[in-house]
């Protein structure tokens, strides 16, 4: 009568330890696979870092100007978003969630126009940016304004609010800049719109 009990009790370790295994293996495997957050923010950083470390010979400019770059860092409190521009009229925008656009001059002309006017303005700025190595994010409603030259990197740090009360040295820059990214973002937007059309 009690001849099924030792097997039924050998069935049911057998299948807690099973069970047991698999939790590790699940646990195990959700340790080592990479968080999505973790792993755009290590595409941000990652696009980001090379738009710092990007030289004037990597362009097509033959020029003696030493500006070739300029790198934006905007962080509004949700998020950052840098804006990385070449003068000779290439965009790139990196969102810290991840994603990420890439365009040649002839892509978005509104935005290369916007983009050569930008640097217009950059030229009179420029010296007045201190030499740094430095590759920090912006603290929160603060930007980074990185130019990039051939004599290295120049850096202007500014808090939001001066540049909002129009106080800040580099105020038409930001203004630029938002409005590249406006365009761009837009321009993006529109040409779904069309896709929806045929």
């Amino acid at each position: 009568m009690h001849e099924g009990f030792p097997g039924g009790i050998i069935s049911i370790i057998i299948i807690l330890i099973a069970a047991f295994k698999y939790k590790l293996r699940k646990e195990k495997s959700e340790r080592e696979k990479p968080n999505k957050e973790s792993m755009e923010l290590l595409l941000f950083e990652s696009l980001r870092i090379n738009a710092l470390r990007f030289k004037k010979s990597e362009t097509n400019l033959t020029d003696d100007n030493p500006l070739y770059g300029l790198v934006v860092d905007i962080n509004n409190g949700e998020e950052i978003i840098t804006l990385f521009t070449i003068r000779e009229g290439s965009i790139e925008i990196y969102f810290s969630n991840g994603g990420y656009i890439f365009l040649e001059r002839e892509d978005n002309l509104i935005a290369a126009m916007e983009t050569v006017e930008n640097f217009k303005i950059a030229e009179s700025v420029y010296k007045k940016a201190i030499k740094t190595d430095q590759t920090e994010l912006p603290s929160i409603y603060s930007t980074n304004f990185f130019f990039l030259t051939t004599d290295g990197r120049r850096i202007i740090i500014e808090d939001m609010q001066y540049i909002v009360e129009n106080v800040s040295i580099i105020y038409e820059l930001f203004d630029r800049a938002n409005r590249i990214i406006r365009e761009v973002l837009e321009k993006i937007e529109r040409d779904s719109d069309d896709e929806f059309l045929f």
